[in-house]
C-alpha cells in the first residue's frame, strides 16, 4: 500500500473547529507557565509537630491537585522510623525451594514500595529484610465450601478459606531479632 503524502492526509482529516483552534492556542499560551503551589498546615501556625501537606494544583488542563510524593515524618518518630528501616534493609539469606508445578517461574517477582527484586529458585541468595516480608505476605487463599444439614436438620453452608504462603522460603541466615519477625509474619493471616 502507498504512503500518503502530508498534504493528502491533511487534506483527508476533517477541518478543526473554531471551538478546538480556541483550545489549542489556550494550550500554547499557558505551556510555559508555573503551576499554583499551596502549602498549608494541618493544624495551626503554632503547632509544628504535625507534618505539612504539600499540594500543587494544576493552572493548565483538568482542575486536579497532586500531593508531594515525601512523605514527612513527625520528630517524634524519627528515631523509631529510622531503626524500622535499618532494620528491613539488614541483608538476610533465604533460599525459595523449588515449585510442584512444572510451569513455575524458575524467578520469583518480590517487591517492596515499588523496588522491584528478582530471587532464582533453589539456590540460596542474600537479599534484604523487606523483600523477605514481601515474600511471606504474599498469601494464597483457598476457599473450600461445606454444605448440608446437621443433627439438629438445620441447612448450613460453610465457605472456609485457609490461606498459606505463595512461596516456601527457608531463611539460612539471620539475627535474632530477624528470626522473631520472621515467626510473628508467618503467622499473620
Amino acid at each position: 500500500m502507498p504512503r500518503l503524502k502530508q498534504n493528502e492526509v491533511a487534506a483527508a482529516m476533517p477541518p478543526r473547529t473554531p471551538k478546538q483552534l480556541a483550545n489549542d492556542a489556550r494550550l500554547r499560551a499557558r505551556k510555559g507557565m508555573p503551576s499554583i503551589h499551596v502549602k498549608k498546615n494541618l493544624l495551626g501556625p503554632d503547632d509544628v509537630a504535625e507534618p505539612q501537606n504539600d499540594i500543587s494544583i494544576s493552572t493548565t488542563g483538568k482542575a486536579e491537585a497532586t500531593r508531594a510524593g515525601i512523605d514527612i515524618i513527625q520528630p517524634g518518630k524519627l528515631e523509631e522510623k529510622a531503626a524500622d528501616e535499618a532494620f528491613m534493609n539488614e541483608l538476610v539469606e533465604i533460599q525459595i525451594e523449588a515449585d510442584d508445578d512444572p510451569n513455575a517461574p524458575l524467578f520469583v517477582h518480590t517487591a517492596h514500595n515499588g523496588v522491584t527484586q528478582y530471587i532464582k529458585r533453589g539456590e540460596p541468595q542474600t537479599i534484604k529484610r523487606r523483600f523477605l516480608y514481601s515474600l511471606v505476605a504474599a498469601k494464597q487463599a483457598k476457599l473450600v465450601c461445606s454444605f448440608g444439614k446437621n443433627s439438629e436438620g438445620k441447612e448450613f453452608n460453610r465457605l472456609q478459606g485457609p490461606s498459606r504462603c505463595t512461596h516456601q522460603v527457608v531463611v539460612i541466615t539471620d539475627s535474632d531479632k530477624g528470626r522473631q519477625m520472621y515467626k510473628t509474619w508467618m503467622q499473620m493471616p
